[in-house]
């Protein structure tokens, strides 16, 4: 039982694992440890405790794996992570330890602050989910977004965990797109990080030049884009702005 508590609100016991050392309750036959082989209660129910061997995170990790996994693989196949990358990243489920999983659903599941907004000024909240979750799961992979690579590598090495990263993103023939407008100072450090990245994300404020460094970027990849706006003003922007420069 947890969580383990050290002091008692006068109340009740709670979810106390030392309810068995309590001994009244022992006297009444209604908690103590027993040795499984005799069914007897053990004489000093502290030394029991104390002598209690704990299992490694590592242990528990393969016994997960064994109990969940459904092919007939050995427990060594179980310490290589194969990382997929394509439009999606698929990570092979018999690669993700119990700390993995914890990571990634701490990462990409967050709850939805429009959810909360409703809820508490008594609107309704029909259609509207409560949670925000990024992984998809079929039997074999966990699908997550490919923006999430870095922090997965990242976390990988941090946390010595063995993995192949196998990258099946494809170089399309060049987009033949010129630029021939001169940028800023300011925007210059952007379009220098991003010419370093794979995916990336560029924040800055309205009329700082987002777009004119957005196409800066693309005719340096040199790559066929897709532009994706939510608002009709915002696409008839950006085409403007390509025929211009």
């Amino acid at each position: 039982l947890f969580p383990n508590q050290d002091k008692l609100s006068g109340k009740g016991f709670g979810n106390l694992i030392a309810l068995p050392l309590h001994q009244p309750a022992m006297e009444l036959g209604n908690s103590c440890f027993i040795d499984p082989e005799t069914v007897i209660p053990y004489a000093d129910q502290s030394t029991f405790l104390k002598d209690i061997i704990r299992v490694s995170t590592d242990d528990l990790d393969k016994i997960y794996r064994l109990l969940t996994n459904t092919k007939n693989t050995s427990v060594d196949d179980f310490g290589k992570l194969v990382v997929k990358l394509s439009n999606t990243i698929e990570i092979n489920r018999g690669g993700i330890s119990t700390a993995l999983a914890s990571f990634l659903k701490d990462e990409l599941n967050f709850f939805n602050a429009e959810f909360i907004i409703k809820k508490n000024s008594g609107r309704s909240t029909f259609g509207t989910k409560r949670y925000f979750r990024f992984i998809e799961e079929s039997k074999e992979y966990a699908i997550i977004p490919k923006g999430f690579i870095r922090k997965l590598l990242v976390y990988c090495i941090q946390n010595n965990i063995d993995y192949e990263l196998d990258d099946h993103r494809k170089l399309l023939p060049p987009a033949n797109f010129l630029f021939n407008a001169t940028l800023r100072q300011y925007q210059l450090p952007a379009v220098d990080a991003a010419s370093k990245k794979d995916i990336g994300m560029i924040v800055a404020p309205p009329g700082s030049g987002k777009t004119v460094v957005g196409l800066k970027i693309i005719a340096n990849k040199q790559q066929p884009a897709l532009i994706i706006v939510h608002r009709t003003q915002l696409a008839d922007q950006w085409a403007e702005r390509i025929e211009a420069f």
